[in-house]
């Protein structure tokens, strides 16, 4: 399949093009900057910010499917997520895509309040707050989209070496547990082609 990765720079979106491209499939990956894929053998790079719809439009033209996996740090634009979100779907829609497979957190939407006291009353709300609102609104458009979606809603992420399996939570999770980026990569790559959560928004730990 031919599938874009939005945010193929970021510490999971770089598990989905390496991950992707040992399974055989025909990989884009979407970046500011192209040399951040150090000439990754087997990438197509395409120059593009999610926050410039054009350069995304040429971005999705001709794909199977969207990875997106747009992270925050501390210099992040507020509300990155949810704007690339809006301009990558309106892109699909343009040009006839309809999988996308999105990255959001556990906490976020209907997870809110499901990981136990500390990380419910405390971690979300005094530490995540921004994080999980942008979250919200990303998820928002996701679920309004019309589109083929999945969102995948990972516990803490790590980096640790994929353990290779996780369990899949809709309600009661554990917040407090972790995954690794690279089992996150996997689960979300194995929703390309496999409508099991299509219309949901899984929480994956492991």
């Amino acid at each position: 399949m031919k599938v874009l990765v939005v945010g193929a720079t970021g510490g999971t979106g770089q598990e989905l093009v390496r991950q992707a491209l040992s399974a055989g499939h025909e990989v884009t990956a979407l970046c500011r900057d192209p040399a951040k894929m150090n000439g990754q053998a087997g990438v197509r790079t395409a120059r593009g910010d999610v926050k410039d719809a054009a350069s995304l439009s040429s971005a999705v033209a001709g794909q199977d499917a969207v990875l997106y996996a747009i992270g925050s740090n501390k210099t992040s634009p507020p509300g990155i997520r949810a704007e690339g979100v809006a301009n990558v779907i309106a892109a699909m829609k343009e040009h006839g895509v309809r999988r996308l497979v999105a990255l959001s957190a556990f906490g976020a939407g209907d997870s809110r309040g499901q990981g136990g006291f500390v990380y419910s009353k405390i971690i979300s709300r005094f530490f995540m707050k921004d994080v999980l609102a942008d979250q919200d609104a990303m998820e928002s458009a996701v679920v309004s989209s019309g589109l083929d979606w999945t969102l995948v809603r990972p516990t803490r992420l790590t980096n640790a070496p994929a353990a290779g399996s996780w369990d899949v939570i809709f309600e009661g999770g554990k917040a407090s547990s972790k995954i690794s980026r690279a089992d996150t990569a996997a689960f979300m790559l194995k929703q390309v082609d496999d409508p099991t959560y299509v219309g949901q928004a899984p929480g994956i730990t492991n």
